[in-house]
C-alpha cells in the first residue's frame, strides 16, 4: 500500500480509537452533572470552536463588578487528527463549583473515568460484529469430523465433541482451538468438552508431528463445524472474539513482566502504522479485526494502575473510598505528571526503535 495513505490510515484509525475514549469520558460526565469545561476533536491549535451563549454573570473579586461569564462547554477542532480530549471542572486540582469533577461523590467518578475503556471495549465488540455479519456461516467449537486415520480420535476425542478448554485455557472461539493447538510443544495436549450435555475431561490426547530442524509441526486433524449465520450466532461469536482479544491484551503483558516476551517485541505509532498497512493488503476484513484489536488493547491498557493513565486515578478513587478521606490534589497531580512523562520517554524510544527496524 502507498505509505502516505498507510500515514493517513493509521492517523485515522488512532483520531477514532481516541475519540471514542474521550466520547465515554464526556457522556458519562454530562450524565453524572459534571461541568465539562471543553470537548476536543484533534489536537493543537483549534481551527473551529462552538460555544453556546450564556447570560450568566458573576462577581469579580478584584473590581467588585458583575462580569460574564460562560459555563457552557466548549466544543473544538483541532488540526492534528489524533485523538481529542475532554476538560473537566476540578479534574486536577479543588474547586468550589459544585459541579466539578472533584466535589462529586467517589461512585460518580469512579464511572467517569471507566467510562472511556468501556466504550473502547464496546467499539471492539461492534467492529467484530460487523465483520461477523457479513459472514455465511460462523464456526464452532464442536468437531465436525477427522481426516483418515486421525491420531486425536484415537485418544477419546469424537465427533459432535464441543470443545471448552484447551490445555486448561478456555476456548471462546474456533480461532483459540486452533491457536492453543498449533502453540502447543509436544503435542499431546488436554481437552475439556461437552459431550451429549455432560462437561469431560480428556487427558493427553495425542497428535501426528513433524520436527523439521528445530521447528515441529503439529497436524490438526480433524474439522470444527460451520453453522448458518444469524443475528443471535453473530452477536455469540462475537462476544467470544472480544473476549479472546482482550484476553490476548493480558497474556500479552504477563509474558512482557515475566520476561517470555522482549522489549524489542514492543510496537508504538511505527509499528502499528506497519501492521496496518499489512492488515489492508490482505483483506478490509482483516483491517477491521486489526482495529477491533487495538481499541480493545487501548481500552484494557488505560485500566491499568499506571499514573497518568485512567487505571491511574482509579486508584486514588479507591484509595479515598477506603479511607474516606482523599489524597491531597497536589500530591496526584505530581504522581501522574511524573507517570505521563515516564509514558511520553517510553513512547519516544518504542517509535525510535520502530523507525530503526524499518531501515
Amino acid at each position: 500500500m502507498n505509505l502516505a495513505v498507510t500515514i493517513l490510515l493509521t492517523i485515522l484509525v488512532f483520531g477514532i480509537i481516541i475519540m471514542i475514549h474521550e466520547l465515554g469520558h464526556f457522556i458519562v460526565a454530562k450524565l453524572c452533572g459534571v461541568r465539562v469545561l471543553e470537548f476536543s476533536m484533534g489536537m493543537g491549535p483549534a481551527i473551529y470552536t462552538h460555544q453556546k451563549k450564556s447570560d450568566e454573570v458573576e462577581l469579580d473579586p478584584d473590581t467588585g463588578e458583575m462580569i460574564p461569564v460562560n459555563h457552557n462547554t466548549k466544543y473544538s477542532v483541532r488540526i492534528l487528527p489524533i485523538g481529542g480530549y475532554v476538560s473537566m471542572e476540578g479534574e486536577d486540582s479543588t474547586s468550589a463549583d459544585e459541579r466539578a469533577f472533584c466535589n462529586k461523590p467517589v461512585w460518580k467518578r469512579f464511572c467517569i473515568v471507566v467510562a472511556g475503556a468501556v466504550m473502547n471495549l464496546l467499539l471492539g465488540f461492534l467492529v467484530l460484529l460487523g465483520v461477523v455479519l457479513t459472514m455465511s456461516h460462523v464456526p464452532t467449537r464442536q468437531v465436525a469430523s477427522f481426516n483418515e486415520n486421525a491420531v486425536s480420535a484415537q485418544y477419546g476425542l469424537a465427533v459432535g465433541d464441543e470443545i471448552l478448554k484447551v490445555n486448561g485455557r478456555a476456548a471462546f472461539t474456533y480461532d483459540d482451538v486452533v491457536t492453543e493447538i498449533l502453540g502447543d510443544d509436544d503435542g499431546i495436549i488436554d481437552f475439556q468438552v461437552k459431550r451429549n450435555g455432560e462437561k469431560l475431561e480428556l487427558k493427553e490426547v495425542e497428535f501426528y508431528t513433524e520436527v523439521t530442524g528445530e521447528k515441529r509441526e503439529l497436524d490438526i486433524d480433524f474439522k470444527l463445524l460451520a453453522e448458518e449465520n444469524s443475528l443471535g450466532k453473530s452477536l455469540s461469536y462475537s462476544a467470544g472474539k472480544a473476549l479472546s482479544l482482550g484476553r490476548l491484551v493480558w497474556i500479552s503483558l504477563g509474558d512482557l513482566i515475566t520476561g517470555k516476551v522482549g522489549f524489542d517485541q514492543l510496537s508504538g505509532p511505527v509499528g502499528v502504522g506497519e501492521a496496518i498497512g499489512q492488515a489492508v493488503s490482505i483483506s478490509w476484513t482483516n483491517l477491521f479485526i486489526l482495529i477491533a484489536f487495538l481499541t480493545i488493547n487501548v481500552g484494557i491498557f488505560n485500566l491499568l494502575p499506571i499514573p497518568a493513565l485512567d487505571g491511574g486515578r482509579l486508584v486514588f478513587i479507591l484509595i479515598e473510598a477506603i479511607f474516606r478521606k482523599p489524597v491531597p490534589a497536589k500530591y496526584e497531580g505530581v504522581i501522574h505528571a511524573v507517570g505521563l512523562i515516564l509514558l511520553f520517554g517510553l513512547m519516544i524510544v518504542i517509535t525510535l526503535k520502530d523507525i530503526i527496524r524499518l531501515f
